[in-house]
C-alpha cells in the first residue's frame, strides 16, 4: 500500500498550532523562573549601627564579660524574629557560646545556615605600633554579625513566602589562633558546632541542612571578594554572577584572589558534606583597599556602608531568587543543592510540564490530521471503486 503523503497545507496548519504551544511554554517557564520583583530593602545604616554596638561593648575575647555581653546583645536582637538557641561549650578551660536564631522553624526538609564569628582577636600582631593591643574587630567579626542581624530583620518580613528554614549562627572562638590566645587555633567554635550538629538538630536529620554561607570581613572599604578551596565552586560562581548582575562588579571580580587552603568557619561544614560558601576578602593584601587585618586599624573608621549594602543585598536577592516562588514575586529558580517537593514551581518543573503538555498537543494534532487524511483517502478510494463498478 502506498504511503499517504501529508500535503503542504497540513504542515502549515501544524506550524500554526505550534504558536500557542510556544506561547504557553514561554509563559509557564517565565512564570516559574525569572528575576525577582521583590524590592531589596537591606539597610546598611542598621548594620553599621550594629557594628558600633558591638564595639561599644569592648573587646569580645573568649572568657571576657564583653564576649558574654555581645552574645546577650545578639539574643536580644534576634528574639523578635527568630527562635533563639544557646550552644554552650568549653574550649581550653574557657566557657564559650555560639548563638543561633532560627527563622521559619516549622519549615522542614530545607535548612540554610548563615554564619559569622563575633569574637575579636586578643592581639594585633600585624600592627607596627601596638602589636600586643587587642584588635577592635570592626570588620573581622562585627561586620559579618551585623549583616546577619539585618538579614534576620528583613527576611522575617517575607517569612510566609520563604520556602526555607534559616539558621543565623554567631560563632564564638574563631579568631584566636596562632598566638591570639595561647594554645588556641582558628575556627574552633564553628568546629565544635559542626561536630554537634546532630545534637543541635534533635530529631531533624543532618540531610536537611542543604547549604552553609559564611560572612567574614564583609564591611571594609573597597570590598573585593575572594574565592577558596573549601567553598563549593559552582555555588560560589552563582553568587559572583548574582552580585555582578546587581551591578557590584568591583566586589565580585572576574579574577578574584584564590585561597587554596583557607581555615575558616565554613571548612567544618564542607567536611561534613554540606555545600558551603565563604564570603571573604583577600585579607593578606597589605597594599589593598583594606590593609587592617589583625591591626588596631580594624575599627569603624574603615567600615564602609556600601560594602555592607553589597553583601546584604546580594544575599537578600539570593533568597528572593531561590527560595521564593514566582507566584509570590520571587525568582522560583532551582536550588540544585536542594531538590525539594516544590519542584512544580521551579524552572525545571515548568519545563517538564511544558514538554508533557507540548508532546500531548503535538501528538493529538498529528493523530487528528493523520486520521483525517486517511479517512479522506479512503473516501476517494471508495468513490473510485464505485465509479469503476458502475462502468
Amino acid at each position: 500500500m502506498a504511503r499517504v503523503q501529508t500535503r503542504p497545507w497540513v504542515k502549515i496548519i501544524f506550524l500554526v498550532w505550534l504558536v500557542p504551544f510556544t506561547s504557553f511554554f514561554s509563559f509557564l517557564v517565565s512564570f516559574a523562573r525569572g528575576e525577582s520583583t521583590l524590592p531589596l530593602i537591606f539597610n546598611a545604616d542598621n548594620a553599621y549601627s550594629a557594628i558600633q554596638d558591638q564595639l561599644n561593648l569592648g573587646n569580645r575575647i573568649p572568657g571576657t564579660t564583653a564576649r558574654e555581653d555581645c552574645a546577650n546583645y545578639f539574643k536580644e536582637k534576634l528574639a523578635p524574629y527568630t527562635t533563639v538557641i544557646d550552644h554552650n561549650y568549653t574550649l581550653h578551660g574557657t566557657a564559650c557560646q555560639n548563638v543561633v536564631g532560627i527563622l521559619n522553624p516549622t519549615v522542614s526538609g530545607n535548612i540554610v545556615i548563615i554564619g559569622a564569628h563575633y569574637d575579636s582577636r586578643a592581639i594585633s600582631e600585624k600592627d607596627p605600633i601596638s602589636p600586643a593591643s587587642p584588635c577592635p574587630g570592626a570588620n573581622d567579626g562585627a561586620a559579618g554579625s551585623a549583616v546577619l542581624l539585618e538579614l534576620t530583620r528583613i527576611l522575617y518580613q517575607i517569612r510566609q513566602i520563604l520556602r526555607v528554614q534559616i539558621w543565623f549562627v554567631f560563632f564564638d572562638a574563631e579568631d584566636q589562633g596562632y598566638g591570639g590566645l595561647s594554645g588556641w587555633n582558628y575556627a574552633e567554635g564553628s568546629q565544635v558546632f559542626a561536630s554537634h550538629l546532630e545534637t543541635i538538630l534533635g530529631l531533624t536529620p543532618l540531610s536537611e541542612v542543604k547549604l552553609m554561607l559564611l560572612l567574614d570581613m564583609v564591611g571594609g572599604t573597597g570590598l573585593r571578594f575572594a574565592k577558596d578551596g573549601y567553598s563549593n565552586s559552582t555555588i560560589q560562581d552563582l553568587f559572583f554572577q548574582l552580585g555582578r548582575d546587581l551591578g557590584y562588579t568591583s566586589a565580585f571580580p572576574t579574577d578574584p584572589h584564590y585561597f587554596s587552603n583557607l581555615l575558616d568557619d565554613h571548612k567544618w561544614f564542607a567536611a561534613r558534606g554540606i555545600p558551603s560558601v565563604d564570603f571573604i576578602i583577600d585579607f593578606t593584601d597589605t597594599s589593598g583597599p583594606w590593609p587592617y587585618h589583625h591591626t588596631t586599624g580594624d575599627n569603624l573608621t574603615h567600615i564602609n556602608t556600601d560594602s555592607l549594602t553589597i553583601t546584604g543585598r546580594t544575599l537578600e536577592r539570593f533568597f528572593h531568587e531561590y527560595y521564593v516562588s514566582a507566584v509570590d514575586g520571587g525568582g522560583g529558580r532551582d536550588a540544585f543543592w536542594n531538590w525539594s517537593g516544590d519542584w512544580l514551581l521551579t524552572e525545571t518543573g515548568a519545563i517538564l510540564l511544558s514538554c508533557v503538555f507540548g508532546a500531548c498537543v503535538v501528538f493529538g494534532i498529528y493523530c487528528a490530521f493523520k486520521a483525517y487524511i486517511l479517512k479522506k483517502h479512503q473516501v476517494i478510494k471508495d468513490l473510485t471503486t464505485i465509479k469503476e463498478a458502475s462502468l
